[in-house]
């Protein structure tokens, strides 16, 4: 055998068999109802704890667990588990969400209520039995209607709903947004000046944008009623208070809000007076413009039609109209040319009884002429048109 040619093969078996052991990085995590941690020795040693009541804690250095495998760690784990959390104990109070803010509830040793908005806003209750031996679905269930008398919409909020779900949006005193989706999800926030001077049917737009991104769409319809005509167009609403907004055809814009006088009405009651408003608001500067006859004293009357003038002197309330377009004054009491009869007696020297006015003031043409007979039924035709024209301004 030879022995110079295994010394060197045994003698670095001794070596490796004398040599200490490397160490072993291990982790082991451990859970219970009071929390859970992590523990490693991996480099230096170090613990992570988070208990279920929101503490916990941890650190690192040292060596004392070096060399240790995962199975060696785990009852270390589960005593820091219990050193930091210890047993878990539930509060003694019941909790509930809105979607304007949060509230906490209790009984004992008496009644104690808070609540938090999403406006910053809060309020609560302290003191009082009235909740005496309540339960915690009691409790539950009184904690909720608390929070909706507490936490409410302020006032000018705009609302908009579709299928998928609805959005509370508010602009004062600063920026508010809640929406609620119909799958349980939702958000919201209060603050901020983003919406600062919106209408409320640009906070209604913004409403509906918001809504569609939370909740998906489609885009919640508007909640005013629309009407127009010849006069313009307006917008009507009532919720959550009055709101009139026309544009006229001329330009003229009429805006009104405020007020409780519509509250209640019908969309179809609303339609009504939309179009009474429209009327208002636009006719008289439309009407005057349009030549439509109104009716007053000295009208013209519609364009391109002569009407009543009222010129002084005259001694009847029309004017005739001849076959030239021109005017008649037939009853302006000058006689014609061939009548020399006294203006004062109304006699005529050429005409017969039947030829006399009677000592009515005013001049009769004489009926044996051609001028007199067409004078005098044109003035008739005159009178009876007027007459008509006067009945349809009426209505």
């Amino acid at each position: 055998m030879d022995l110079h040619r295994k010394l060197p093969l045994l003698a670095s078996c001794l070596v490796i068999l004398a040599a200490p052991r490397l160490a072993a990085a291990a982790t082991a995590n451990c859970m219970s109802a009071d929390g859970m941690c992590s523990v490693s020795n991996d480099g230096f040693d170090w613990i992570d704890c988070t208990c279920a009541d929101g503490s916990g804690g941890g650190g690192g250095g040292g060596n004392m667990w070096a060399g240790l495998t995962e199975m060696e760690l785990q009852p270390i784990c589960e005593d820091q588990l219990a050193n930091f959390c210890g047993p878990f104990v539930p509060p003694d109070y019941v909790e509930c969400w809105g979607v304007l803010g949060s509230c906490i509830i209790d009984n004992e040793p008496e009644d104690s209520l808070e609540c938090w908005c999403l406006d910053g806003s809060s309020g609560g209750v302290a003191g009082g039995m009235a909740w005496a031996g309540y339960d915690d679905v009691q409790l539950a269930a009184e904690c909720e209607a608390q929070l909706d008398m507490i936490c409410v919409p302020p006032p000018g909020s705009v609302v908009c709903n579709n299928g998928n779900g609805e959005c509370t949006i508010a602009n004062v005193p600063s920026d508010l947004l809640a929406c609620q989706c119909a799958n349980g999800d939702g958000g919201g926030f209060g603050g901020g000046n983003m919406w600062a001077g919106y209408s409320e049917l640009e906070l209604h737009t913004e409403c509906g944008t918001q809504l569609v991104g939370l909740c998906g769409g489609p885009l919640p319809p508007p909640p005013w009623v629309e009407c127009s005509s010849r006069l313009g167009e307006c917008i009507i609403d009532n919720d959550p208070e009055d709101l009139l907004e026309c544009t006229c055809t001329d330009g003229t814009e009429i805006n009104s809000s405020g007020g409780g006088a519509w509250a209640g009405l019908s969309n179809d009651e609303l339609f009504l007076e939309c179009e009474m408003q429209l009327y208002e608001g636009c006719w008289v500067g439309v009407g005057s413009e349009s030549g439509t006859d109104t009716g007053e004293p000295g009208d013209t009357g519609d364009t391109g039609t002569t009407g009543t003038t009222g010129a002084p002197g005259s001694t009847s309330s029309e004017t005739g109209v001849d076959d030239s377009g021109g005017t008649s004054e037939g009853t302006s009491g000058t006689p014609p040319p061939h009548a020399t009869g006294d203006e004062s007696t109304g006699s005529d020297p050429g005409a017969d009884d039947e030829g006399t006015a009677g000592g009515c003031g005013c001049t009769a043409a004489d009926r044996s002429a051609p001028e007199g007979w067409a004078l005098m039924l044109l003035g008739v035709l005159g009178m009876g048109w007027r007459r008509r024209r006067g009945l349809r301004r009426v209505r």
